[in-house]
């Protein structure tokens, strides 16, 4: 009888192994890639760093951003 209970306790374990083993392995979400963002420097949106219109060492979401932060305030 014991014997019996310890070779079905060793094909649970084995199993188990070896599901843990073979099984896919999903990124966590600390592993996903997140983008840098960086704000706007006229309407002060958050925009991804590699979409953002770089002038002057400030960003902005838009080339009409860019070009209206010299002529007039925010809205």
């Amino acid at each position: 009888m014991l014997r019996l209970l310890i070779i079905i306790l060793s094909l649970v374990l084995l199993v188990a192994l070896l599901t843990r083993l073979f099984s896919k392995k999903l990124p966590r979400q600390d592993e996903k890639h997140i983008a840098k963002m960086v704000q706007c420097d006229y309407c002060q949106t958050y925009v991804p760093h590699n979409s953002a219109v770089k002038h002057a060492a400030r960003y902005y979401c838009c080339e009409e951003h860019k070009g209206a932060s010299k002529s007039k305030p925010p809205v």
